[in-house]
């Protein structure tokens, strides 16, 4: 399937996700609905931060993202996914119409299927939960429902419902959530409490609980919550700049290693690579170390200097075997792009970035880094490590991670200021936690 988001669509979505993170719970319930979807939480928490924005999801997952917002914005046809499938078929006019009747079909047969919350199997005591979920608005009880989904699997290993559960084994339960924030825990922890103390109620108990202590209060203060974080799945997304800047360095071409070192530097990966896509020589201020754009200018390191030069120069691409033992080379295209594309390409096309990185990935030694190398996380590294060196040149946190969102052409906002702040102060957290140790 291929799907072509308009242009009405894309100037639609900033002011949706705009009246979508105007209340947390709303916010909370799209994004379960997303994750719901199959759409990874990085994705759905740069795109709601408006970091990023629907570019960096494939074909599938932009008609299911499409899908959540036509809900929630009550059938806005500007936003409808189905209006926006094209058919890529080659094959006669005949068949293009058989192709199109197929898509719609399966697009069909996707809405008739029943949505997770009304499919008992997937949950434990599904009834009970149900009943406890049915107290609240919509959008609340579907992200409840989806905490529930989640808790079948602890449930089904302790025998016992989650209103049951005692610290020990509640502690397991948010752990297995592998929540990356603080504030996604309060809101685990608070759904939990409220039902803990739903299912106490005589009314409602039913022989369900027979506990009269509700042991999820217990999980009340940052200290606490801060014990649950999944601290190593969050360190391994930030990369150190250091090992950044000499996986480029010592990457087989330079047109592969200045991917990751301009993205660390701040040049943006939005729009499918657009930035990358159209830099020339000519953007680069070598001498006063600098890229400039029209909205902003990019300080950048010695290591991006030189292989922004080492880029350009480059004649020919070396291309390895899987084993490694036999290499071609072939002719990169001449032009001033500092990404230049071979055959006589002059620009590169986004896939081709992806696949350079997903090379540069596979190539890696230590083969755990593979799932969090992309130039998602190559990115929120450089914006760690640009807000610290700003601060150890003088500036507040505040200022810091203002300047780095510009440099990084992202919106300023409170969304995007809270986030990268909570990414670096989690970040150096982990660090401090490790040099003591």
């Amino acid at each position: 399937m291929k799907i072509k988001v308009t242009k009405e669509a894309k100037a639609k979505i900033p002011s949706v996700i705009d009246s979508i993170n105007a209340l947390e719970s709303v916010r909370d319930y799209i994004k379960s609905e997303l994750l719901s979807k199959d759409i990874s939480e990085d994705k759905v928490e740069s795109i709601l931060n408006k970091e990023e924005t629907i570019d960096i999801l494939n074909a599938k997952e932009k008609f299911r993202f499409l899908k959540v917002m036509y809900n929630y914005s009550r059938g806005d046809e500007t936003l409808n996914p189905k209006k926006m499938i094209v058919d890529d078929s080659t094959n006669t006019d005949t068949k293009k119409s058989t192709k199109s009747k197929k898509s719609t079909s399966a697009t069909d047969n996707e809405e008739d299927k029943p949505k997770y919350h009304e499919i008992p199997e997937l949950y434990y005591d599904y009834n009970f939960k149900l009943e406890f979920a049915n107290e609240y608005p919509a959008e609340t009880k579907r992200v409840i429902m989806s905490l529930f989904r989640k808790s079948k699997a602890k449930e089904e290993k302790f025998g016992k419902d989650l209103c049951n559960f005692n610290i020990k084994e509640l502690t397991e339960f948010f752990k297995s959530l592998h929540a990356t924030t603080i504030r996604s825990l309060q809101n685990s922890t608070s759904t939990v409490e409220k039902y803990v103390e739903w299912a106490q109620r005589p009314e409602n108990r039913d022989g369900k609980t027979s506990l009269k202590v509700n042991y999820a209060t217990a999980f009340d203060t940052k200290d606490k919550l801060e014990k649950l974080i999944d601290k190593e799945k969050e360190h391994s997304m930030i990369i150190p700049k250091e090992e950044l800047l000499e996986r480029a360095m010592s990457a087989d071409n330079p047109q592969d290693g200045v991917i990751i070192a301009l993205l660390t530097d701040g040049v943006s990966h939005k729009n499918e690579f657009e930035e990358l896509i159209e830099l020339t020589i000519d953007d680069v201020d070598r001498t006063n170390g600098v890229i400039n754009f029209p909205d902003r200018k990019v300080p950048i390191s010695h290591e991006t200097s030189i292989l922004i030069r080492d880029a350009y120069r480059q004649e020919k691409y070396i291309s390895f075997s899987e084993d490694g033992e036999s290499s071609r080379k072939y002719k990169i295209a001449d032009g001033i792009n500092i990404l230049r594309g071979l055959r006589g390409k002059a620009k590169v096309k986004a896939q081709i970035i992806h696949q350079r990185l997903m090379r540069l990935r596979e190539n890696l030694s230590n083969k755990d880094d593979n799932q969090y190398f992309n130039a998602t996380t190559i990115s929120y590294s450089g914006q760690v490590h640009r807000v610290n060196e700003l601060i150890a040149e003088g500036c507040s946190i505040d200022k810091a991670v203002e300047q780095t969102l510009v440099q990084f052409a992202i919106s300023v906002n409170e969304t995007s200021k809270f986030y990268l702040k909570e990414r670096v102060e989690r970040y150096n957290e982990v660090l401090k936690s490790r040099q003591v140790n």
